[in-house]
Formats: structure tokens, C-alpha cells, sequence
């Protein structure tokens, strides 16, 4: 079972996924965590709803026609 979930979502290149993916599996290792196990990986995907209970975190990559639907919009007035 996953104690940490990660998202991919909207639009990332192969290119943008591996490198993540090996970013993230550096990062993890030290602390004795895999990819896939430990942390979830969840890849290009129109929705994400992890445990209340898990750690989760979403990286979003927009593209043209890719719908933001549902993500939170901030402006730098807060």
C-alpha cells in the first residue's frame, strides 16, 4: 500500500514523465522509498482522489484543448 500518492495530469511528454520519474525515484531512494510502491504514481490521468488518510501531490502540464476543469486558480493578489 502507497503512503504518498503522486499525479500526473493534463498534458506531459514522455520526455517531462521520465524525467520526473527518475527526479522523484532519486529523491525517494535515500529514505528506502520505491516508485510505484511506497509512493504511488499515477500517470497522465482526467482525475486523481487519493485517500483523505495518504500524502498526496499533483503536477499539472497544460496544453492546448487540456481542461483545467477543477483545478484551483490563484492570483498574486492571494
Amino acid at each position: 500500500m502507497a503512503i504518498y500518492e503522486l499525479a500526473l495530469m493534463g498534458a506531459p511528454s514522455t520526455t517531462q514523465i521520465n524525467e520526473i520519474n527518475r527526479l522523484v525515484t532519486d529523491a525517494i531512494a535515500p529514505f528506502g522509498l520505491k516508485l510505484g510502491v511506497e509512493v504511488g504514481w499515477t500517470l497522465p490521468s482526467a482525475s486523481f482522489t487519493p485517500s483523505d488518510a495518504t500524502t498526496s501531490a499533483v503536477a499539472f502540464f497544460g496544453a492546448p484543448g487540456i481542461s483545467d476543469t477543477g483545478l484551483p486558480t490563484y492570483s498574486a493578489d492571494g
